[in-house]
């Protein structure tokens, strides 16, 4: 199932009328890797984590202005928001504004609030 689901998001992210300057395929070493795909300034960011960490994938939408977008999850364990800064055409560094699981028993949202979850190199 999360490979037909990365395989539409692939197709969906590869289309004509995508056209932000950060689209790709980004490595989030160790984690996975993360498809970015921008429209009229939309961002849309979809993490697909490796095995070892999960397996799972989630998905982010906001508005790029700049070199930062602050995205909110449409699709993970918790209602996240983060931001995201491009710090060159090929690395960005995602940063946890807020976080609320939605199973209170669940550790999905450990790390305090200002924490560099991530950082990203574009692989292409």
């Amino acid at each position: 199932m999360k490979r037909i689901i990365f395989s539409i998001a692939l197709m969906g992210f590869s289309c004509a009328y995508a056209s932000g300057p950060y689209d790709g395929i980004w490595e989030t070493s160790p984690y996975g890797y993360a498809i970015i795909s921008e429209r009229d300034g939309i961002l849309i960011a979809v993490n697909i984590y490796h095995e070892a960490y999960g397996g799972d994938w989630e998905a982010f939408q906001g508005e790029r202005i700049g070199n930062s977008t602050r995205a909110s999850a449409l699709v993970a364990k918790g209602n996240l928001i983060l931001d995201l800064t491009m710090t060159s055409d090929t690395t960005f560094t995602l940063t946890q504004v807020d976080c609320i699981p939605k199973d209170v028993n669940d550790t999905y949202c450990v790390v305090p609030n200002g924490t560099i979850l991530m950082l990203g190199n574009k692989v292409w």
